[in-house]
């Protein structure tokens, strides 16, 4: 009984050590999993975005993991992890999935040359990853979805080459109407010197000023 409890902690302690597995390369991660277990080789310190001064920003707002994000459909919305003390990460994983079934493999698109698509991700699954390890500051992509659904957002970024790494996921719900700023509405051409709608109706008014004066001289 003993022995089995021990394979049992030991089967245990394996399996959270393997969640805490951070899988990468150089070039972009070695995986598009969901869950930390995403770039190879790192298995040192591990803790929330905070916890490694880096923040996601919905342009000028920062997310909270604990709350859902709403944005609109069918716009495009500037996401960015920041490193908020300028240390700076090396390498880096979002990957966006639908939390009913949604497909959002098209979803996430890479801005900064030094970002790709990751393409070991599941057919309705988005993945952004690096193309390599060099000092980032910052990192941009777009979400562009176009009707309703409920989406995971997971962030994990290798912050250095020592194997620490951080790990955060978020709710975005992508509901109501399009955001994208309404064009003006659209203005009828001014008519050309001389021949304005105000000039033309007054032209009229006193033709038929002359018109009734003549009438009454005549009768006269």
């Amino acid at each position: 009984m003993k022995s089995i409890s021990t394979v049992a902690a030991l089967f245990a302690a394996a399996t959270t050590l393997s969640q805490y597995n951070v899988l990468a390369r150089s070039n972009g991660a070695a995986t598009c999993g969901t869950g930390k277990s995403i770039m190879r080789g790192h298995r040192g310190s591990g803790g929330t975005l905070a916890s490694s001064n880096l923040v996601l920003m919905w342009g000028g707002t920062e997310l909270d993991p604990s709350k859902t994000t709403s944005v609109g459909i069918d716009v495009d919305h500037t996401f960015q992890i920041i490193s908020s003390d300028n240390a700076g990460f090396k390498g880096f994983l979002l990957r966006l999935s639908g939390k009913n079934g949604e497909n959002a493999s098209t979803t996430l698109v890479a801005v900064d040359s030094f970002a790709k698509v990751n393409g070991l991700c599941n057919s309705d699954v988005s993945g952004i990853t690096h193309r390599n390890s060099n000092k980032k500051s910052s990192v941009e992509v777009t979400l562009n979805h176009p009707q309703q659904a409920e989406l995971f957002l997971e962030v994990t970024v290798v912050t250095t080459s020592s194997s620490n790494w951080a790990y955060d996921s978020f709710d975005i719900s992508i509901a109501g109407n399009s955001t994208a700023p309404s064009l003006p509405p659209s203005s009828e051409p001014e008519d050309p010197p001389g021949t304005s709608g105000s000039a033309i109706f007054r032209v009229s008014s006193a033709l038929v000023l002359c018109a009734y004066c003549f009438v009454t001289m005549a009768l006269m």
